[in-house]
């Protein structure tokens, strides 16, 4: 049966339970900790930088898991993508058993009422470079060889859906390029090439009396001719683009501007999967299969007064049964459209009702108001802040034209604005 494999000290978060001879055998959570993961978490969601957490930490005097009084960024980041701390049903581990690395006695063991961690070990393994090096190199070991240990995370508090949200806010979160004094608000997760979908870079170029900034395409020399050469050649004024893409966010970063791009996006999708008309067909389907049903109990009673030989009757049946089964998985699809449009309209309600920008910043008055503040004078942190908050991406082809989208979790509608300078 697996059981826990001691480290030095063990997780953030938790403590050690031992046995009668003092040896670790699980975890157990520490609250004091815990409630540190949480802030972290909360900060995060909340719209927080990976800095203005440690600032935050630090400022507090929290020590960090070492016992220092200085908080890494990667000691954060590496925080919230540690899977000890996002609860799982016994159920939702079924998937780690049948990889084989999770044990199927254990699983058998959990408690259904519970939910768990997942803390993993022999994720990476290590070997001498040579006989005679004292050096070694890890690399990562194959998925098929880790081990997974569920964590009981009973009073822990956590929240699985602020974890993935915060997760989500730090995927891409990284510092932007920098130039002597500019920080380029859109390098390093938020501009990409409309043409070939590679991220932009950015540069300079410096002449005597002032700089000259720009974004490019870096399609040409990373394909280094493996590839047709990325058509958008065209290097961008940073600043001009960058105005661009705060004005334009700002148009659209309210709940007006969420809902009227909303309206559009569904329109766009209904008539694509041809849904508007989804309701009389639905209604021509069940009076199809009503039709169908007495055809069929028609056939029988023919057949019972002997006025249908046998033969014929099955071939009769074989036909409806066909049209009838053709029929079913028709309206089978439109009702999953129909589900799928009850989603889309439920969204839209908690859009409509909840205004997910501004109710981010209500709470602090000296936060960053998307739609009035960002291109007048706020930082590069607080404008990436506000473009990572609502999964903004933008894309800028060889025109010039910039298209931003917006991801929020609205039933998988993608809001695609569109600015030109």
């Amino acid at each position: 049966m697996d059981s826990l494999i001691a480290r030095p000290r063990p997780r953030y978060g938790f403590s050690y339970v031992r046995d009668e001879r003092g040896r670790p055998v699980g975890y157990e959570v520490c609250e004091p900790e815990m409630a540190v993961v949480r802030r972290i978490f909360a900060m995060l969601d909340a719209g927080a930088s990976i800095r203005a957490v440690q600032m935050s930490l630090e400022g507090d005097g929290i020590k960090a898991p070492r016992g220092g009084p200085l908080w890494s960024r990667d000691t954060i980041r590496n925080a919230v993508r540690e899977d000890t701390y996002v609860p799982h049903s016994p159920a939702e581990l079924e998937a780690l058993a049948a990889e084989g690395v999770l044990s199927e006695e254990v699983l058998a063991g959990l408690d259904p009422a519970k939910s768990y961690g997942v803390a993993y070990y022999g994720r990476t393994r290590s070997a001498y470079e040579s006989m005679r090096s004292k050096r070694r190199k890890v690399e990562q070991a194959p998925r098929s060889e880790w081990t997974a240990i569920p964590v009981p995370l009973v009073g822990a508090g956590l929240d699985r859906g602020q974890i993935e949200r915060a997760r989500a806010l730090i995927a891409d979160n990284r510092a932007p390029s920098k130039v002597g004094d500019h920080e380029y608000h859109l390098s390093r997760g938020f501009l990409f090439c409309a043409d070939c979908g590679r991220a932009m870079v950015s540069y300079a170029r410096r002449f005597p009396t002032r700089t000259h900034r720009y974004y490019r395409c870096d399609g040409e020399r990373k394909t280094r001719g493996t590839a047709p050469p990325c058509p958008n050649r065209r290097s961008h004024e940073a600043h001009g683009l960058e105005y661009l893409a705060a004005s334009t966010f700002e148009a659209h970063a309210s709940r007006d501007g969420l809902l009227r791009l909303y309206d559009e996006a569904v329109a766009r999708r209904e008539e694509r999967t041809g849904a508007r008309g989804d309701l009389e067909r639905r209604a021509a389907l069940s009076e199809k299969l009503s039709e169908l049903e007495l055809e069929r109990r028609g056939y029988l009673r023919q057949n019972a007064r002997g006025v249908l030989p046998d033969a014929d009757l099955d071939a009769m049946l074989a036909d409806v049964d066909e049209q009838r089964e053709a029929v079913e998985a028709e309206l089978g699809a439109s009702k999953d459209r129909a589900a799928e449009a009850e989603r889309l309209r439920a969204a839209r309600d908690s859009l409509a009702a909840h205004d997910p920008v501004r109710s981010t910043w209500a709470e602090d008055p000296d936060a960053v108001m998307p739609w009035e503040y960002l291109t007048q004078g706020a930082t590069t942190e607080e404008i990436r802040n506000a473009y990572r908050r609502l999964g903004a991406r933008f894309e800028v082809d060889a025109e010039g034209e910039l298209t931003l989208r917006l991801e929020l979790d609205l039933g998988a509608v993608a809001l695609q604005p569109t600015s030109s300078p």
